[in-house]
């Protein structure tokens, strides 16, 4: 899907600089994916605590 966008184009020579793709566009979509990632563990760690979990462990374990 091709998509125009207005990239920020100092920060984009910022991290082509550090880390050499080999496209802009190769660069934005890890970015993009690094963002993911980084949502996704935010709402992991929402989860944290949520289920409260009820049982004998010692008894799982001797079955």
């Amino acid at each position: 899907m091709a998509t125009n966008i207005d990239i920020n184009t100092a920060a984009l020579s910022q991290i082509m600089a550090i880390k050499p793709f080999k496209s802009k566009k190769e660069a934005v979509n890890e970015a993009l994916n690094s963002y993911l990632r980084q949502l996704r563990q935010q709402q992991a760690l929402l989860l944290k605590g949520s289920n409260s979990w009820e049982g004998d462990i010692d008894q799982m374990r001797r079955d």
